[in-house]
């Protein structure tokens, strides 16, 4: 899926947010998901508050999606 311009933070929440939808569709309800992105995944978590204007309609997207689950667990892994 192209994602047109915007940020790696941008990419990153896209990415989970049709990640967590794919799951939803192959009737997954509890999950633990691995990424890279240490903003998106606090973000994710509410560790962290997003300050960024642009990803914030796309982290409600995203929390919203969230609901579906029964059971989610998003953890920060190095990229290393």
């Amino acid at each position: 899926m192209g994602l047109g311009a915007g940020t790696n933070n941008y990419a990153d929440f896209q990415t989970l947010k049709l990640l967590l939808c794919w799951l939803i569709h192959l009737g997954l309800r509890s999950v633990q998901v691995f990424g890279d992105s240490h903003n998106v995944i606090k973000w994710f978590n509410g560790e962290y508050r997003c300050q960024n204007y642009m990803l914030d309609p796309l982290l409600e997207e995203v929390i919203n999606v969230k609901q579906h689950f029964n059971s989610i667990i998003v953890c920060h892994i190095y990229r290393e």
